[in-house]
């Protein structure tokens, strides 16, 4: 007699598409007429055999790593609403198991790189968004909106991060919460007019069931950002069947920032003719994004290997994705890995702070040592500057660092 997990495999198996929870033990009573099955059991069983399923966790055959698809174990996708399908990695993706630290969780490939040994908790907020304001706003483009809700939530906690949910179970897009003020509805629509993502006070005010003079919350929203693809909540791995507001740990918000290209750096073999670095700088502002920010390291450290260019340090809580020119000064290069070197935290203060730079020359890469640090008479620095004179810059295996880059911080950062 086959186990249940076979008995469920095997239903999944004798068709395409998707099934729902009731059609999987439909076939399993008429296949098995004499198998007393509790539908209790084979609900469980479903949920641990989704690659997809945070739950999956509680069941003792996923309290481990599990980096490859098992067979046995890992063979259906949940589509959400009680419905699955048959697990397809080159479709949905490869889905494993790893520790955050302090318990096991499921991660669509690759997996989140966290700022500290266990998630941080409340990291972001995701909000059931009202569909009208996503698409004004979404036409308006502005670098502050007003987010609303006609639903009383109060927030737990403040987190800076903020998606939009839609009604359909997607995550249509991001923002940065910059801060939520009690204000009336009068208030927020005369300091924001359009930017609450209506086009008329009369429909603000009847979206929100309320008068002018009423208290309402305003959630203030800064470079909103919406996606060219929403994300299924099933892609990431976040159940949100029936959710208005959902609190996402810093694992569960990686994973979807991992499935985001708009936040992915630019990744070109040939660094662009950016003829502005080699005079003046463009000081156009760029808003430092932290998905962006994020991606930017993941990247790096793919290519350098997972280590600081400089003294080959591998622990990455300790490693930051260290502009060549500053993001603040030049948003052409801002979003590139030749304009980026990964450093471990001191190396990237002292490149930052002009007290170390990068030389390149007939192919050669040097460290170049400020004088300014070589002449402190502190013992820590005399053996800093020792090191850094036998150190070797750890070349990455694609997207070098831009010559024209390192000539602006050779020649405009570094203190000589």
């Amino acid at each position: 007699m086959p186990t249940l997990k076979e008995m469920i495999r095997e239903a999944v198996s004798s068709r395409e598409g998707v099934w729902t929870y009731n059609e999987i033990k439909e076939y399993i009573k008429n296949k098995w007429p004499d198998q007393n099955t509790n539908p209790d059991s084979i609900n469980d069983q479903i949920e641990a055999s989704c690659v997809n399923l945070p739950t999956r966790t509680n069941y003792p055959e996923n309290k481990t790593e599990v980096n490859t698809p098992r067979e046995k174990y890992d063979f259906l996708f949940w589509i959400g609403r009680g419905k699955v399908e048959l697990y397809n990695p080159s479709k949905h993706g490869k889905w494993g198991i790893a520790s955050d630290g302090k318990k096991y969780r499921i991660y669509k490939d690759p997996k989140p790189l966290l700022e500290y040994d266990s998630p941080m908790e409340d990291y972001s907020i995701i909000y059931e968004t009202d569909p009208t304001w996503l698409e004004n706003v979404k036409n308006l483009k502005p670098d502050i909106v007003n987010f609303w809700s006609p639903r009383k939530t109060n927030l737990r906690r403040t987190s800076s991060n903020f998606f939009f949910k839609t009604v359909d179970q997607t995550i249509a897009g991001y923002a940065t919460l910059k801060e939520v003020k009690t204000m009336t509805a009068g208030q927020a629509w005369d300091e924001f007019g359009e930017r609450n993502g209506v086009n008329s006070e009369e429909e603000f005010l009847r979206k929100l069931d309320v008068n002018r003079n009423d208290i309402i919350k305003a959630f203030i929203l800064e470079n909103p950002i919406f996606f060219e693809n929403p994300l299924k909540s099933a892609d990431c791995g976040i159940p949100l069947d029936y959710v208005v507001i959902k609190y996402l740990d810093e694992w569960e918000t990686k994973i979807i920032w991992n499935q985001v290209k708009e936040f992915d750096p630019v990744d070109e073999s040939k660094p662009e003719d950016n003829s502005d670095v080699a005079g003046e700088v463009n000081r156009s502002t760029v808003v430092e994004s932290r998905p962006y920010q994020y991606n930017l390291k993941r990247k790096l450290i793919e290519i350098y290997d997972g280590k600081c260019a400089i003294c080959g340090l591998d622990i990455p809580q300790l490693l930051k994705a260290s502009h060549i020119i500053p993001h603040s000064e030049n948003k052409k290069t801002a979003k590139r890995l030749d304009n980026a070197i990964l450093l471990c935290s001191l190396h990237d203060s002292l490149f930052d702070s002009g007290l170390i730079t990068i030389t390149h020359n007939n192919g050669t890469y040097r460290i170049e040592i400020s004088s300014k640090l070589c002449e402190s008479r502190s013992n820590a620095a005399k053996e800093l500057c020792e090191n850094l004179a036998r150190a070797k810059f750890h070349e990455p295996i694609r997207n070098p660092p831009s010559d024209k880059s390192l000539w602006y911080h050779n020649n405009k950062k570094f203190i000589k």
